[in-house]
């Protein structure tokens, strides 16, 4: 456990948020009531210990399983722009899954294979490939950019910090 967590109850709220990233269900599988968790659960969340060991416990995660911001996006690039006419030849036949590139089979979500019979005997396979959502993904991409923020510039201040700051002093720090 942190050295900066106050109990084993923290510890183990961090451990289930990171694992679920639901805040109510961490709260009480850590031991809290469920009138904790609804009053008091955003407020938990907040405290910097409990943030810092979140951070840490994702942290490995991401090691872990050889997750980074741009392998993401990789993915996400593969759905939002996968272009369809990389699955069939030059004659308009759909390729088989083996012959796909694969940056489009990144895109594919499905794959369903039927096999056509007469009396019995397999005559031959419909493919059926189901791709990811499109725009799900291009919408995710800008999301994780910053593409959908307004334009402007972003204050972040600690908000502990504002109540020993003068009228001039908050005011320089909107100007800047």
């Amino acid at each position: 456990m942190a050295g900066r967590l106050k109990d084993i109850r923290q510890e183990k709220f961090c451990q289930e948020y990171v694992k679920t990233g639901n805040l109510t269900q961490s709260l009480i599988a850590a031991g809290y009531s469920p009138k904790y968790a609804n009053a008091k659960g955003y407020e938990t969340l907040g405290k910097v210990g409990i943030q810092e060991r979140i951070e840490e416990l994702r942290n490995k995660v991401e090691q872990k399983l050889d997750i980074s911001r741009e392998r993401v996006l990789a993915e996400y690039a593969k759905i939002a722009f996968m272009d369809v006419r990389k699955m069939f030849d030059n004659n308009g036949q759909p390729l088989g899954i083996t012959e796909l590139d694969d940056n489009t089979v990144g895109a594919i979500a499905g794959i369903e294979v039927l096999e056509e019979k007469i009396k019995g005997e397999v005559m031959g396979h419909v493919r059926k490939y189901r791709l990811a959502d499109k725009r799900a993904a291009l919408a995710d991409i800008c999301k994780v950019m910053g593409y959908n923020e307004p334009e402007g510039k972003n204050i972040n201040l600690k908000v502990d910090n504002l109540s020993s700051l003068s009228d001039a002093e908050l005011a320089d720090l909107i100007k800047e």
